[in-house]
């Protein structure tokens, strides 16, 4: 996919949110947004300000990239209203980044297969695993799941290194034999998101979704806490 022009990119799917603008396929700025900032109307003053510091404008925009998720539930849904109201704004496409092909394509050019996981709740991570193909895209080999950790870490072979959010939060928990990648490409990424961009082709793929505007949604595989607590509750007072 090539991004021509400025493109604004959007990763909001962890505690913090990230904002960076890309001319030509080359970052330019970016922005980290602390948890108290990640709200629409932040979002957008970020963008509007990096693309001020390069004396452009939203009317300048050739299109939007978001990451989908999975993550944190409130950061997706404020991230996916954002890139849909500045793409609506700008009349520009709207291209969703798997988050986890995004980690992926921050692992060092040494590495061939990559397990990616984060935090799904209750000692369950999302997990899944990428090869790096010949061309140097990486590309899912196995469907996103949820799995109770111990579960998963049975089925994790020896040799295959992890990465992304989930390994700080489970690090103490995950045997020191299994490798893992450097914490600083650990976490979703404006540079990431941009990789996974640019090896797609011209109308995306499955991991740069083009998507119509109206109809971009998250990538949830499970509720909000409070949806699970209230699930959970449900259940408990269904049983007793």
């Amino acid at each position: 996919m090539e991004l021509a022009g400025w493109w604004l990119v959007l990763e909001t799917t962890g505690r913090s949110a990230q904002v960076g603008i890309v001319h030509n396929g080359e970052t330019m700025h970016q922005e980290s947004l602390a948890e108290s900032r990640r709200h629409a109307r932040d979002l957008a003053r970020s963008a509007q300000t990096l693309l001020q510091s390069v004396n452009s404008s939203l009317r300048e925009v050739s299109g939007v990239l978001i990451s989908r998720g999975p993550g944190s539930y409130t950061g997706l849904r404020v991230g996916m209203i954002s890139a849909q109201s500045l793409a609506y704004a700008t009349g520009c496409p709207l291209v969703m980044i798997d988050t986890f092909a995004a980690v992926a394509a921050q692992t060092p050019e040494s590495v061939a297969t990559v397990e990616i996981i984060s935090d799904a709740q209750q000692d369950h991570v999302y997990h899944q695993r990428f090869c790096r193909t010949e061309s140097g895209a990486w590309l899912a080999v196995d469907e996103l799941r949820i799995t109770a950790l111990g579960d998963w870490l049975v089925q994790l072979p020896a040799d295959v290194p992890i990465s992304g959010p989930g390994v700080r939060t489970f690090d103490a928990k995950i045997p020191a034999a299994i490798p893992r990648i450097g914490s600083d490409a650990q976490q979703p990424g404006i540079l990431g998101m941009i990789a996974v961009a640019r090896h797609a082709g011209p109308n995306g793929n499955r991991h740069a979704i083009l998507t119509p505007i109206a109809e971009a949604t998250p990538l949830y595989l499970r509720g909000s806490s409070a949806e699970e607590k209230l699930k959970q509750q449900t259940k408990s007072a269904t049983a007793s």
